[in-house]
């Protein structure tokens, strides 16, 4: 034992419950468990008779002993002789810290700090909040038990008893460590079974989440007074009161901020005027104080003097003072100018009354005023630009030539004419189409041709069906096996071959065989073949 603290160390597994009483406490720090005085916890007396005790320590034997209370008071005994003052002693080292001392405030619970979030019972002597991030929690929730067994149930149940929308505000500081808190107002206080629910809005905050798991931590609450009672006054302020008959009107305007110019606008008998309409539409004013909506705005007034149209009317000035609409009228027609003030009209234009003069070939006209003069301008002359007129040369304008003649005399010459035709020239093939994949389905364009398979592959070269190539019955292509690789002669879909000892394969490189369309999905194959 030393003068400070009795410290026990528990082995571990050791079932022991570890308390204060009399006048010590307990308290576990760093793992260690410090017995210390809690004198806070003891009835302050002044008695000094009776069964009243105060504990004795001798150094020597650094044994504890009571001695009564009665026993220490004596008689007074006669002042002494005041002794000259000694010199002052040099100032002894400063002592080390002492313990935390509990929680100040009108209520203030101890609980442990859990980071959990979830809306349950954080558990005996555990507080939680609704947010991991500690600072934007709007609620903390409470277990009904403090961290030290105390049942604080009752206590927690007045934290929204105030009539104000603020009921309070809760400090939640570390015991060991006030300097990290978090300052909330509350607002209301639900009763899950076995915990609060306490509505909070964030005032401040040490850092954002200043607690971590199991941290020692305090909830202290400051209440709120009740809302005050209503006034029981009614009716105006009157100037009897002193409530509107001050010695500055204006300053007092300005104070309430209504200054005439300023925060109001001074009354005006055009603008109550305006205000007094009720009319929609265009606002004008039509003599002094004296305004109306909705009407049309006179032309002498900038207006049109007009409110309505229909489409294809025209605006044109009817007066001196006054705009008139022209109606549209029929196609076909123009817009002729009646003369100087006088208003227009739709009407034709005359070509002997309003056009003069000539119109050029670049306007459309013929530059000329006689019909020969007319023929010159645009090339027709007869006899030099055109052919007269002959009656024999009028009879052949009905022979009928059809189209595809036309398209073959038009021809340069006769291989285009066997292009036209599609034909070919006496002992001539149209061309070659050399392939060199391993594959190939004939299309249109090889009737007549060469169709050579130049692969050292084995190769095939595919007959199409004619729903999907329509050669000409009687269409004939020779092939031709150009490379190493065998060519292999195949039916399309629905296509027939005919050779001899059904033979479909050309015989080696070089090797050439021909196939004729006799019928829609009928071909003949002859030629150097073999199975």
């Amino acid at each position: 034992m030393t003068l400070n603290s009795v410290r026990a160390y528990i082995l571990p597994k050791f079932p022991a419950l570890i308390d204060g009483d009399g006048g010590f406490e307990v308290v576990k720090v760093d793992g260690k468990y410090t017995f210390r005085p809690a004198l806070g916890t003891l009835t302050e007396t002044t008695e000094v008779e009776g069964s009243n005790y105060v504990w004795s320590w001798n150094k020597d034997s650094n044994t504890y002993s009571r001695v009564a209370t009665a026993t220490l008071r004596g008689s007074p005994g006669p002042q002494g002789t005041p002794g000259t003052n000694g010199t002052n002693g040099t100032n002894g080292a400063d002592g080390a810290t002492g313990q935390p001392g509990p929680a100040g405030g009108a209520i203030s619970i101890p609980y442990v700090f859990s980071t959990t979030t979830t809306d349950a019972d954080p558990g005996n002597g555990n507080l939680r909040l609704g947010s991991a991030t500690q600072n934007t929690a709007t609620v903390i929730r409470t277990d009904l038990l403090a961290s030290d067994g105390t049942d604080w149930s009752a206590v927690l149940g007045t934290l929204a008893a105030s009539t104000s929308t603020i009921k309070g505000q809760i400090r939640l500081f570390k015991t060991l460590d006030p300097t990290k808190w978090l300052l909330f107002n509350v607002t209301a206080v639900a009763s899950p079974t076995g915990y609060k629910n306490i509505t909070v809005a964030i005032v401040g905050s040490s850092a954002a989440s200043p607690f971590a798991n199991g941290d020692a931590i305090s909830l202290s609450f400051t209440r709120s007074g009740d809302q005050g009672a209503a006034g029981a006054g009614t009716g105006d302020v009157l100037a009897a009161n002193n409530g509107s008959e001050f010695v500055d009107k204006a300053v007092t305007r300005t104070n309430l901020g209504v200054a005439i110019g300023s925060n109001v606008q001074a009354w005006d008998a055009d603008l109550d005027a305006v205000a007094a309409l009720t009319a929609t539409g265009l606002v004008r004013r039509t003599a002094t104080n004296t305004w109306s909506a909705g009407t049309a705005v006179t032309a002498a007034e900038g207006g049109t003097g007009q409110t309505s149209y229909t489409i294809g009317d025209i605006l044109q000035a009817s007066s001196t003072t006054a705009l008139a609409k022209l109606a549209a009228v029929a196609t076909g027609n123009v817009l002729i100018s009646g003369g100087v003030g006088t208003a227009s009209s739709w009407g034709k234009v005359g070509l002997t009354t309003h056009v003069s003069g000539t119109l050029p070939l670049a306007n459309g006209g013929t530059n000329a005023t006689t019909a020969s003069g007319a023929r010159t301008s645009l090339g027709l002359v007869i006899g030099m630009d055109v052919q007269a007129y002959n009656a024999s040369l009028q009879s052949l304008s009905g022979i009928t030539v059809s189209a595809a003649a036309l398209t073959l005399l038009d021809d340069a010459d006769t291989a285009a004419m066997l292009v036209t035709l599609g034909a070919e020239a006496m002992g001539q093939r149209t061309g070659f189409n050399t392939q060199t994949g391993t594959t190939y389905t004939l299309v249109l364009s090889d009737k007549g041709k060469v169709v050579e398979m130049n692969n050292a592959s084995a190769n095939t070269l595919t007959v199409p069906p004619n729903s999907s190539v329509a050669f000409p019955v009687g269409s004939w292509i020779d092939l031709r096996q150009l490379g190493a690789g065998q060519t292999t002669i195949a039916a399309g879909s629905g296509v027939t071959i005919r050779s001899y000892g059904t033979k479909l394969k050309l015989t080696g490189q070089y090797a050439g065989a021909t196939l004729v369309k006799r019928s829609t999905d009928e071909w003949t194959l002859d030629g150097n073949l073999s199975a």
